[in-house]
């Protein structure tokens, strides 16, 4: 029987501790990721099913954000540039107005190639919150902008959308008295978001 003895260096020995070194630490910033992740999951659908509820917009814009940063950290560059303002808590249904934000959001995240932006802003003005959510994705064609919001429109491939996502958002912020528009800013789409509030 022939046996063969293999001799490392010092630097493969010190190249292959380094390397587990680098794996412990990515499976340590994996493991923390997953659990950032369920906790901002169990923020995000953990308030009301059907019922409404003190919302602060903000947090729910951030935990959106954080979930979908996970989603597109791999193969584009977003910056996230944040508005915020003092605003009132909003009454209304949390898992509603997450989904809106998801759809926004989403889509901005979609609309930059590679490396862009992503720009949110809150205000509360006239006893009405407005949430502003704009991008570098290079707008939405002046033809088809007032269409976005019909049923079945979509500008996307057909794995990578249904064109119900702002028809829904629509409804959604409407059931809630508040209205939704978009228009052309100089680098992408900005989406204004209005609710009327009382203050709780």
């Amino acid at each position: 029987i022939k046996s063969e003895e293999w001799v490392c260096t010092k630097g493969e020995v010190d190249k292959v501790f380094l390397n587990l070194e680098e794996t412990i630490k990515s499976i340590e910033y994996g493991n923390n990721r997953i659990h950032e992740l369920l906790r901002n999951l169990n923020r995000f659908s953990k308030k009301g099913d059907g019922e409404n509820l003190p919302y602060d917009v903000r947090e729910g814009i951030d935990s959106t954000l954080d979930l979908l940063s996970f989603k597109y950290k791999f193969g584009k560059m977003i910056k996230v540039i944040k508005e915020y303002s003092d605003i009132p808590m909003l009454m209304c249904n949390p898992i509603e107005i997450n989904q809106v934000l998801t759809n926004i959001l989403s889509n901005g995240c979609q609309a930059i190639m590679a490396e862009g932006w992503i720009k949110v802003s809150t205000i509360f003005i006239n006893s009405r919150i407005i949430v502003k959510i704009g991008d570098s994705g290079g707008g939405i064609p002046q033809d088809i902008i007032d269409k976005i919001f019909q049923p079945l429109f979509t500008t996307k491939w057909i794995e990578n959308g249904t064109g119900l996502g702002l028809f829904f958002s629509k409804q959604l912020v409407e059931k809630h008295n508040g209205n939704i528009s978009v228009e052309n800013g100089e680098s992408g789409a900005i989406f204004t978001i209005t609710f009327p509030v009382s203050i709780l």
